[in-house]
């Protein structure tokens, strides 16, 4: 068996073991805890748009408004491909409805506790701590097989006027109204670098890499860059390494798609999904890769 501090991904399980101990040696107070609020179940900080009006104005984005009837079938799938990753993307900012939580929520008993401290970890990897509530652990709800036979933790409530939400399964994308929306004279990439800024624990410079807009639907969607630099070998090398967040708006929420990006905490390994990123998959990876999300028994 192979020592733990061999492991790989050793520095994930330091740091949350590191996490845990400074949290046991917090005093919250009632006022830190009074800070979070619950949001009521019915609220969406999204609007679903109706497919065939997204396939329309995906169609006169990429197309000069040609017709459908005169795309070759090359570009039909093109433009159905940038419809269903639009529709796929809101679709993942949808908090169930209350029939969905109860039918499908997992008993506190039945919960994992490894499972609670890596997604609690991935929450502190994610998002400033000042956004977190201090029982934030209580607060996770358990689903079995909320969405694709996929297992999710989800949360959401209300810090200081700010509506958070949050989705774990193999990705972690975090919702995020803030108190202040979004100015007349800033444009919706603007919009989601400071929502970034604001939110989410990067301290370097985050660039507005790209955005695309969808005004009849009033959606944007885009992505973030931010670059990350190192020495080694005692100063003689200096290493740079750009990370990326996608991002979806709709004028009031910014929505973060952020993936697990490093070694998981409990086990030290990295993510499945790594093998995605090589040049050559063998099948039974493939099928491993595309295995639903599995958190509870």
């Amino acid at each position: 068996m192979i020592p733990r501090s061999k492991l790989p991904g050793y520095h994930a399980i330091a740091l949350l073991e590191k996490w845990e101990k400074e949290e046991k040696k917090k005093k919250y107070t009632e006022e830190d805890f009074a800070r979070f609020k619950e949001i009521p179940h019915d609220v969406q900080m999204f609007e679903i748009p109706d497919a065939e009006k997204a396939r329309h104005e995906v169609l006169d984005k990429f197309t000069n408004k040609k017709p459908w009837s005169d795309l070759s079938e090359y570009n039909r799938k093109v433009v159905q491909g940038a419809v269903d990753n639009l529709l796929a993307q809101v679709a993942t900012t949808r908090w169930p409805t209350q029939s969905e939580i109860e039918s499908k929520k997992v008993a506190a008993k039945d919960i994992p506790t490894d499972e609670l401290r890596r997604t609690w970890y991935w929450i502190k990897v994610k998002l400033r701590d000042k956004w977190i509530p201090p029982d934030l652990k209580k607060r996770l709800i358990g689903l079995k097989e909320l969405r694709d036979s996929n297992d999710y933790f989800i949360v959401r409530y209300e810090v200081d006027g700010n509506k958070i939400q949050i989705f774990d399964w193999k990705y972690l994308p975090i919702v995020i109204e803030p108190d202040s929306l979004r100015g007349q004279d800033e444009d919706a990439a603007e919009f989601a670098q400071r929502t970034a800024k604001k939110f989410l624990p990067i301290n370097q410079d985050i660039e507005i890499e790209s955005v695309i807009d969808y005004p009849k639907l009033n959606l944007s969607l885009g992505s973030l860059k931010y670059d990350i630099s190192w020495t080694e070998a005692e100063g003689r090398r200096t290493f740079k390494k750009s990370f990326r967040i996608g991002w979806l708006s709709n004028g009031k929420a910014v929505t973060f798609f952020q993936g697990k990006d490093g070694a998981d905490p409990i086990t030290g390994g990295f993510p499945l999904r790594y093998l995605g990123g090589r040049n050559v998959v063998s099948e039974e990876e493939k099928q491993l890769l595309n295995q639903p999300h599995k958190k509870f028994q």
